[in-house]
């Protein structure tokens, strides 16, 4: 009876196995159509653009002045193209970086010290919160401050006008916590709907694929990325990173 019993267990396992695998495989074809349908909407229409613009160019019926502008806009449509793949090989490339054990204040000065001089332009302060209990993590700084280059970039670029954006490092239990905020208009719904997902964006020029990037990248570092509007009306992301060092 125990051998049966065995057996059965066995085929179990391996059936409840192969159910897993088919569904992970059907969830990744999934998110590869998502990805690729996104991907036609993207690519269409810069190359509309810049089929329509040859087609122009080719007449040779416009002043120089008009040409200037259409040029412009070629090599404008051009730069589009090229943020879209450039992100996403950024999503689907297999990244292999070294992990160290790190002062995560260090990774968010070096971000803040690199909007300072754009923030003032935009009329913007950047009221950032000191590091509570010099707390540590273990990962790579520079994957870390790409995801925060990207989401106080968002930040900056949601106020429009002067504005305040908050950046505060605390403890969280056992975690490293980095929440950035802004007095922006706050997440738009489809965002807050689909948190992160590939090729949801408000911007005009925007891919969508900045969030979607910067989540992977936390999520391989073992944390968290979560989305929010503030009570005032602004948004505010918050990242937790497995800390280290202290007892931890």
């Amino acid at each position: 009876e125990v051998g049966v019993l065995a057996t059965a267990f066995e085929a179990m396992l391996e059936s409840l196995k192969t159910a897993q695998d088919d569904a992970l495989v059907q969830s990744r074809r999934a998110f590869l159509g998502e990805i690729a349908a996104n991907v036609a909407h993207e690519v269409r229409t810069p190359l509309s653009v810049l089929k329509t613009s040859a087609q122009l160019l080719a007449r040779q019926e416009l002043s120089p002045p008009e040409q200037r502008i259409l040029a412009t806009n070629l090599a404008a449509e051009v730069d589009r193209l090229n943020r879209v793949v450039s992100n996403l090989v950024d999503l689907a490339r297999p990244t292999v970086v070294r992990y160290r054990d790190e002062a995560l204040a260090g990774i968010v000065d070096r971000a803040v010290g690199f909007f300072r001089p754009e923030a003032a332009k935009r009329g913007v302060t950047i009221a950032q919160a000191a590091d509570e209990g010099a707390l540590r993590i273990h990962g790579s700084a520079d994957q870390l401050y790409q995801v925060l280059l990207n989401v106080m970039q968002n930040a900056l670029q949601a106020m429009p006008g002067p504005g305040v954006l908050g950046v505060r490092c605390a403890r969280d239990g056992a975690w490293a916590a980095v929440e950035v905020t802004d007095t922006g208009p706050g997440f738009a719904a489809e965002v807050l709907a689909k948190p992160f997902a590939p090729f949801v964006s408000t911007k005009v020029d925007g891919s969508g694929l900045g969030l979607a990037i910067s989540k992977r990248i936390v999520e391989e570092h073992g944390g968290t990325i979560e989305i929010a509007n503030t009570l005032e009306g602004g948004a505010r992301l918050r990242i937790r990173l497995p800390q280290r060092g202290e007892g931890a």
